[in-house]
């Protein structure tokens, strides 16, 4: 109960500091992140396996340097400005195909009246041109103040941007920190004005989305670059075919790549091997996102905060008190969820959120925080258990037995085992005529040669009880040749016991039994040792027994020897007993030794015609052959001297019909 009630507490230490680490971990990271990586990682991901979308409804016309070419005079350098009445005439075209909008990300800021009156002309006429406006900041030099930016407005001259439906700011924000200029938010007012995007939303109808987006909004991108029809000025103005038929137009610069670098953005797709966006296709985006009411927003702190506490309870939940395998797959099933969740909120919701916190922080730390903890808990219940069982078993099997899940609770299993029982043949009267010390001295001696053999063969001391042994194999944990080892250990315990110890000579007495114990630590809850219980105990115990009523020195059980590989040992069949209390017969065998150490002698063979004869009835025959094995062993056979005591009762008082040889045994 005591170590119940210890190993639960181990348990919800575990869980409560697995929980707090990663809940913990997890908040600090979403509200105070030491690098926007996971952030923007989280954001960007998703784009890389949700499908493109499309939105017809949006055209581009690039001002490329092929259009460069063609439209400017022969031998012009690729920066010079285009002839306005070319926009112009775009314009007109664009008016006849139906286009619904027209926005010129172009800022027309010199005053050109000659070009000016006829591009202003066709910006009135078409009704629906939004022209574009920009904010550059400068650093001055403010002395002691330091360095700060100066704002300044690039406004279009007045004569086109009284002409224009509206006037809107182009600024996009880049967030730079990771060495690449991905757009991190929506275009947002500055000096008073608003965002381009945002003027042509409300010519549209879209009213003011803007307004209620506010600051914090990264742009929902359709696809990676070029995903929206684009088609070269020059080869608009030549074909003269429906292009822009009820589209919105927007027209503005595609520059080589490394031209104008700033008119070139970083977007998701550019982690995935796409290049960079021009300037006119990011406003594209912005203004599908506006005319949807769809871009992406960050979740408020709040709710990030709420949600890495869940993915952190839910990883500590899941990961405590499972082997590695199963808690790596709890993390993944956990982190799946997670992505799966913050993935469908992206793209259905337009929310986001920084979820790499928890798959890529969280889960791993509680993972290893159960490994660790895990292996903590196991150590500590290995050095008990290798404490409980040092001087009962072998190193090798101290060891398996820590790392296995053994109990040292009260109570037990049911197991097949193979059990000893060992008793010291004159240690009684050895004991009257030694003193206690010398008795003690004599003892530790005699079990340091005998009972090393129980440990090599790898079998469990259970208890020591003055001179006797009980040893176990099977049990604790499962041996499927524990019979086999029993037998080997008896054997080298019987050799043992033959050398001369301390001036004398030890005859070691051993029953092995074979079959279903109960197994565990038995007792009270004031005291317990482990020990194994059973039918099978008793029967080994008595067969030790009954050694002293043969004269022999190893007896096995009939299920002992059935299990015990063919051909490993010389074995002698003493016959079927009925032990007191019992009522069926048990045959039992006498180990003469290992097979390899020489043939089975023939006395044997005389020995099982004579006990055939003996359960056939037959007592004069039976009588001989045991008189003959005696003869053969020089004059002394336990076994056969004590069928021999037999017959003459049989003889007398004829055994009852339906009998089969069996011996009924009247004593324990």
């Amino acid at each position: 109960m005591k170590e119940a009630l210890g190993k639960r507490r181990l348990w919800w230490i575990g869980k409560t500091g697995s929980l707090v680490l990663t809940t913990g971990l997890g908040v600090l990271l979403v509200a105070f992140p030491f690098t926007r990586t996971l952030e923007s990682w989280s954001r960007d991901l998703p784009f890389a396996f949700r499908g493109y979308q499309s939105d017809d409804r949006i055209a581009i016309v690039d001002i490329d340097p092929e259009s460069a070419r063609e439209l400017l005079p022969p031998g012009s350098p690729p920066e010079t400005p285009l002839d306005r009445r070319v926009y112009a005439r775009l314009l007109r075209l664009l008016k006849e195909q139906g286009a619904r909008l027209v926005f010129l990300d172009v800022v027309f800021r010199a005053d050109k009246p000659t070009e000016d009156a006829e591009l202003a002309e066709a910006i009135r006429s078409h009704g629906r041109v939004v022209l574009a406006a920009r904010v550059d900041r400068t650093a001055s030099n403010l002395g002691a103040s330091g360095n700060s930016a100066i704002a300044r407005r690039v406004m279009p001259n007045e004569t086109l941007a009284a002409a224009a439906a509206g006037v809107g700011l182009v600024n996009v924000p880049k967030d730079e920190r990771e060495g690449i200029p991905f757009v991190r938010d929506l275009p947002m007012p500055e000096a008073e004005m608003e965002p381009a995007m945002a003027v042509a939303a409300g010519l549209l109808g879209g009213g003011h989305p803007m307004a209620s987006h506010g600051p914090g909004h990264a742009i929902n991108f359709r696809g990676p670059p070029g995903h929206f029809e684009h088609r070269g000025l020059a080869q608009v103005l030549a074909s003269g075919h429906g292009f822009a038929s009820n589209r919105i137009v927007l027209v503005g610069a595609r520059p080589r790549q490394g031209f104008h670098d700033g008119d070139w953005f970083g977007t998701p797709y550019q982690r995935f091997g796409h290049g960079r966006m021009p300037g006119v296709e990011l406003q594209a985006n912005v203004l599908s996102n506006l005319l949807d009411g769809d871009p992406l927003c960050l979740l408020a702190l709040r709710w990030q905060v709420l949600l890495a506490v869940l993915a952190g309870t839910a990883y500590a939940a899941a990961t405590m008190g499972l082997r590695p395998v199963g808690g790596a797959l709890a993390v993944a099933g956990v982190s799946s969820m997670v992505v799966a969740g913050s993935w469908l909120g992206q793209w259905q919701a337009h929310h986001w959120w920084t979820w790499l916190v928890p798959v890529a922080i969280q889960g791993p730390v509680a993972y290893g925080w159960a490994l660790g903890f895990k292996y903590l808990v196991l150590e500590r219940h290995g050095r008990r258990l290798r404490g409980a069982f040092a001087a009962y078993l072998s190193p090798v099997m101290a060891d398996r037995i820590a790392e296995s899940r053994f109990s040292l609770e009260l109570g037990g299993e049911e197991v097949e085992a193979s059990v000893m029982f060992t008793d010291l043949e004159g240690f009684t009267a050895m004991s009257e005529s030694l003193a206690p010390k010398e008795v003690s001295r004599l003892l530790v001696a005699y079990f340091d040669e005998t009972t090393g053999a129980i440990l090599r063969e790898d079998g469990t001391i259970v208890k020591y009880i003055g001179d006797a042994v009980m040893a176990v194999w099977g049990a604790p944990l499962p041996d499927p040749r524990h019979a086999e080892r029993a037998v080997q250990a008896a054997w080298e315990m019987h050799r043992a016991g033959e050398k001369e110890i301390e001036g004398r000579r030890f005859r070691t007495r051993i029953g092995i039994g074979t079959g279903r114990v109960l197994s565990g630590n038995l007792g009270s809850r004031y005291r317990f040792d482990y020990t194994c219980i059973g039918d099978t105990t008793n029967f080994a115990a008595r067969l030790e027994g009954m050694n002293k009523r043969f004269g022999t020195s190893v007896l096995l059980s009939d299920a002992t020897v059935r299990q015990l590989p063919a051909g490993r040992f010389h074995l002698r069949p003493l016959g079927s007993f009925v032990a007191v209390g019992k009522r069926e017969a048990r045959a039992i065998h006498e180990l003469l030794g290992p097979a390899d150490s020489g043939p089975l002698p023939e006395w044997v063979a005389a020995f099982v015609a004579a006990l055939g004869a003996f359960g056939e009835r037959d007592w004069d025959r039976a009588g001989a052959g045991f008189r003959g094995v005696i003869a053969a062993r020089g004059g002394v056979d336990g076994p056969s001297a004590f069928y021999l005591g037999l017959l003459a009762g049989m003889q007398s008082t004829p055994p009852p019909q339906g009998w089969k040889g069996e011996v009924h045994l009247t004593e324990k």
